[in-house]
């Protein structure tokens, strides 16, 4: 649905369309040069971006603030599957952090009856088949998308917040639950993650530094 400025849902900032902007850019130039300063980041860190970043146009975007000393979190979660599409965009500032995904067991939750409403420890992990701890350094732009969106919970422990405050901005597009979101482009079943050696779009999760921030 369209946003309903009475209950409070603004319309985005100019200035946080623009970033979203600067994404496709950026993506549009990886697709026809190899080399100039503006991918020296991309090949840094020899990421391949997702194909949908080419239609990808937010129309959801929401900022939080963690305090470390006041114990805040992010308890374990997908964004939601029906409603924000395959791509999101998450910058991270004020201070680094880890973030971790987590891929449920649902047999095995199913028969203790685990609550996955928390964060990963050592004493719940068997609860997940596998678990990937992702460094997110400040100024880091998160492109979460194939597995790492539909297959992996995430969350944020609060010793892994590694600073005072952290605050992320978080861009989706969003749609209708019984229409699905608008625009959507065929998912590129090539996308290389950062976990290098793993099996093709099994971590579909990338990030690189943005000079702007």
């Amino acid at each position: 649905r369209e946003n309903d400025v009475s209950k409070g849902e603004f319309d985005i900032p100019q200035f946080l369309r623009q970033f979203a902007e600067r994404v496709r850019v950026i993506y549009a130039a990886c697709m026809y040069a190899h080399d100039g300063p503006s991918l020296d980041a991309i090949h840094r860190h020899q990421v391949d971006l997702p194909s949908e970043l080419a239609a990808f146009d937010p129309n959801d975007c929401n900022a939080n603030s963690y305090l470390k000393s006041r114990g805040d979190f992010l308890k374990l979660h997908y964004d939601d599957r029906a409603l924000s599409g395959p791509l999101l965009l998450n910058v991270s500032m004020a201070c680094d952090c880890y973030m971790t995904y987590a891929r449920p067991d649902y047999p095995l939750i199913q028969r203790h009856g685990f609550n996955t409403n928390t964060v990963v420890t050592e004493a719940n992990a068997r609860f997940f088949r596998d678990v990937q701890k992702v460094f997110l350094p400040r100024r880091a732009l998160q492109i979460v998308s194939g597995d790492a969106r539909w297959q992996y919970m995430h969350s944020i422990c609060a010793e892994d917040i590694l600073g005072e405050r952290r605050v992320s901005v978080t861009y989706r597009q969003s749609g209708a639950k019984k229409e699905g979101v608008r625009r959507v482009v065929p998912s590129n079943k090539a996308i290389a993650g950062l976990c290098s050696g793993r099996e093709e779009n099994q971590y579909a999760l990338e990030y690189f530094e943005f000079s702007i921030l």
